[in-house]
């Protein structure tokens, strides 16, 4: 029981871990386009 709770919770850290970089990652590509729109 233990044991599955603990691959639930590492699931969950993997999926917010990849939503975080995933959100960066956009965050980034935005700043670029505005900074090429700009000049």
């Amino acid at each position: 029981m233990f044991f599955e709770l603990k691959i639930i919770n590492d699931l969950k850290y993997t999926l917010k871990s990849d939503m975080a970089l995933l959100f960066y990652a956009y965050n980034i590509t935005e700043e670029l386009k505005e900074k090429n729109q700009m000049r």
